[in-house]
């Protein structure tokens, strides 16, 4: 049995560089999408979180017209799903239905089967995947939140997508089985962002791929049995491994039912369909070192795993103001006979994005983010000692230097 638990805060002992993790926040909204009673009621749902434990709110036979349980994604203050070849949208705050998505290019002109699985950008393009068949090559076509074709990505290694794609400003990322002839295999593929096809990647996972998801500089891939492996972003090319994060005893996503993972905030999400041995329907929060700090608890309509309730996407809205997911890194160094405290700060967000760093609770300076997703600040004749860089709109982002 599932069962709650308590939230641990995460710090970081000093040193001269350093990067603060997010401690949780209760109160954010979090999408989970379900498929209800596959072989007899079979409805598809979309239920909001806005706190751990129950929905407060359930898109039912609204949602179940338009919308599938792998299909739901966020970009800004919307939320989209979509059936076949057409997308939906919704106020991914208060579940508004707003409409459907104006495409300027149909999506049959560029799928080759019916819509499934929908992952996002971080400059908020939509990234939408083609249902598999045997080992037939399939598709990944690229959208603005506004319905524009971008492009499409593809591959002979892209037969049956596992989850969704994710996607930073150098590569796109999801994950596939395939068979190139010589028996199955489940890798990510990695393609450049102007279509390039880069490469698989991904043997330490074995053949148990599940979904992925970017934050920050990693990128998370979901092993059904073990745990999520993290990788090192490596620009425009393949990541490299860097360690696992096991499961935290409850939690077992389910292969079968292809649960999914999501990243925001410092936190992992991953969905844990109900089995016979484990009937609970939960979305799991935890965090990078691999402790549970909250669940999402789906509402089941029929509560017997063997009808088959399935978990789907999960998906978190961002924050009104800055968002802070999109900040990458903050560094903070301390440099010359001056005491010159340097911060720089990296992150996918627009250009124009304004910042307020702050030097040990007293000293601000007002940036700006450049094209290149980046601002810096600096301070002079600062003592000896250790100094903290934080920045105001997003508090739990803080780095330390010192200065000798």
């Amino acid at each position: 049995m599932k069962r709650h638990q308590s939230w641990i805060g995460i710090g970081a002992a000093a040193c001269l560089v350093m990067t603060a993790l997010a401690v949780p926040v209760v109160g954010e909204t979090v999408w989970g999408g379900i498929w209800q009673d596959a072989i007899m009621l079979d409805e598809m749902q979309a239920q909001r979180f806005n706190d751990y434990g129950d929905p407060d709110l359930i898109l039912g036979n609204n949602f179940d017209t338009f919308g599938f349980h792998w299909n739901l994604a966020v970009s800004g203050a919307t939320l989209y799903s979509g059936v076949n070849y057409a997308i939906h949208q919704w106020d991914a705050n208060t579940g508004e239905e707003i409409g459907p998505l104006q495409l300027d290019e149909p999506l049959e002109n560029h799928l080759e089967d019916f819509l499934s699985g929908i992952g996002s950008a971080d400059n908020g393009d939509l990234l939408f995947g083609a249902a598999g068949m045997s080992t037939q090559q399939r598709t990944l076509a690229r959208y603005t939140a506004d319905g524009h074709w971008v492009r499409d990505y593809s591959a002979p290694e892209l037969q049956h997508r596992q989850g969704s794609a994710a996607a930073d400003s150098d590569a796109v990322f999801i994950a596939s089985r395939h068979n190139m002839g010589g028996g199955w295999l489940e890798r990510i593929l990695m393609f450049k962002t102007d279509g390039t096809y880069v490469g698989a990647f991904g043997e330490e996972l074995g053949n148990d791929v599940g979904d992925v998801a970017l934050m920050g500089d990693s990128l998370y891939s979901m092993n059904y049995i073990d745990g999520i492996y993290v990788y090192d972003l490596n620009g425009v090319l393949i990541p490299t491994f860097s360690h696992k994060i096991p499961f935290p005893p409850g939690v077992n996503p389910d292969a079968f039912a292809l649960d999914s993972l999501g990243a925001a905030g410092g936190f992992l999400y991953v969905g844990d369909s109900p089995t016979p041995i484990d009937p609970d329907a939960v979305w799991f929060k935890i965090d990078l070192l691999g402790e549970i700090v909250g669940q999402y608890d789906a509402k089941i309509l029929v509560p017997n795993p063997m009808l088959g309730n399935f978990l789907g996407s999960v998906v978190v809205v961002p924050e009104a103001g800055v968002e802070c997911d999109k900040i990458k890194k903050l560094k903070a160094k301390c440099v010359g006979k001056h005491h010159k405290v340097k911060a720089k700060v990296k992150s996918s967000l627009e250009e124009g994005t304004a910042l307020t760093l702050t030097l040990d609770d007293e000293k601000s300076a007002k940036v700006n983010v450049n094209a290149k997703g980046k601002a810096k600040a600096k301070w002079r004749n600062e003592g000896l000692g250790e100094h903290e860089v934080c920045i105001d709109e997003c508090p739990d982002i803080c780095a330390k230097t010192i200065c000798e």
